[in-house]
């Protein structure tokens, strides 16, 4: 399917290189497609132009179509995305558009156009063309998301029982609200707490979780001491007492995002969207593609704690270098997946009113109390508070 979409890409409007971009639960951008992306532009840009890139950023922020000249104005073929990364790669002419989550819920991503010597600028009805295109691509790829969701929900054994009841009418739409959650996963701020508008008016989803976030990024920030980047993981409350696990990235040198120093809060998609992926979605990566597999597969197997030599035999790496890469590129360590595929299921036996003991034995909790005091360290409430409201006032299963 890919390989047909950037047939038409090239025929519809020509170019000597034509990149699907797309920003991840890490914190930053990642070339994912086309299969036939060459290996020293796939190398150059993850080694260092995507810290450059910010056509892409541009390009979601402002929601339009944008030319390099556009989103470099102080002189673009000065910049380091241009002389470093696109020049010595033979490109000259770029167009930009953005695209709505390629590949995962609230983290959007960008089509590049590329001409090189000799081709010529992109005209006005060139960017028309693009911004046709990046649209019928953006509501293919919302389509196929909910389509996989529904077969995720439906192919896992340990959710079989549970949804069987349910129709497939159903399962879109509870796809579809999990969709709907992707506006509000992703925030950059900045050293003074300001929060930028990376899908245009939208708000913060909860008064007391923004005020922690802002706070946070201001002390992280202050606290970077020249250091380039700094990555974690933690823990927020909201004001309703749950808490919510981000991954945060602080750079002191991201100029495609600010020209100082920017923090970014990145809200891990449920594990069910990370099994709708497939090796194909990251054909331009051939690590990301080995990856993608082991998280289908400890979604499939995590009520039997695999081990990580069993997980690190999916991907054909030693334990210590899959470990290592699979948290630096998904931003999340194995062990925290498998927790979330636990969470994820416990929440949704809690709804249907299941027993405790019968939740910790499905899910692969050692015990009752192993249960409880797992679920609250994940989610800030015990099993037995999260039911109540849950039932009470809907709950929600992410920040959206």
């Amino acid at each position: 399917a890919y390989a047909r979409l950037f047939a038409r890409l090239h025929k519809a409007l020509p170019a000597h290189q034509i990149l699907l971009v797309t920003t991840l639960p890490r914190g930053g951008t990642q070339i994912a497609q086309p299969a036939s992306c060459p290996e020293p532009l796939r190398k150059g840009y993850q080694r260092d132009a995507y810290l450059h890139d910010r056509a892409t950023w541009q390009a979601i922020i402002q929601g339009r179509a944008l030319t390099g000249e556009e989103c470099w104005p102080e002189g673009w073929t000065r910049s380091s995305f241009y002389s470093k990364w696109m020049y010595p790669n033979g490109l000259r002419q770029l167009l930009v558009v953005p695209i709505s989550d390629p590949m995962l819920c609230g983290y959007p991503g960008a089509l590049h156009f590329y001409r090189g010597e000799g081709q010529g600028p992109f005209t006005d009805d060139e960017r028309k063309t693009a911004e046709h295109w990046s649209a019928q691509v953006s509501h293919a790829l919302r389509a196929s998301r909910v389509r996989t969701l529904v077969e995720a929900v439906l192919q896992v054994p340990n959710f079989t029982g549970l949804e069987v009841e349910l129709t497939e009418s159903e399962l879109k739409a509870h796809a579809e609200s999990m969709l709907s959650l992707g506006r509000q996963r992703q925030f950059i701020f900045d050293q003074q707490g300001v929060s930028q508008p990376l899908y245009g008016e939208t708000k913060l989803m909860d008064a007391e979780l923004a005020n922690r976030m802002r706070v946070g990024a201001r002390q992280q920030l202050e606290a970077l001491d020249g250091r380039r980047v700094v990555a974690g993981r933690v823990r927020l409350g909201d004001s309703n007492g749950r808490q919510w696990a981000f991954h945060t990235v602080a750079f002191s040198h991201y100029p495609a995002v600010a020209p100082e120093v920017v923090m970014i809060y990145c809200f891990q998609p449920l594990p069910c969207e990370w099994y709708a992926l497939t090796p194909a979605d990251f054909q331009a990566d051939p690590e990301l593609m080995r990856l993608i597999p082991t998280m289908r597969f400890m979604r499939e197997e995590f009520a039997q704690n695999p081990t990580l030599n069993d997980i690190a035999l999916q991907a054909h790496l030693s334990p210590f270098h899959f470990h290592r890469r699979f948290s630096e590129l998904l931003g999340q360590t194995p062990k925290q997946f498998l927790l979330d595929c636990q969470v994820q299921l416990a929440s949704r036996l809690l709804l249907k009113h299941v027993v405790l003991t019968e939740i910790a034995r499905r899910c692969g909790f050692a015990h009752q109390s192993h249960f409880t005091s797992r679920f609250k360290h994940a989610t800030g409430l015990t099993p037995t508070r999260w039911r109540r409201l849950a039932g009470s006032n809907g709950l929600p299963t992410g920040p959206g």
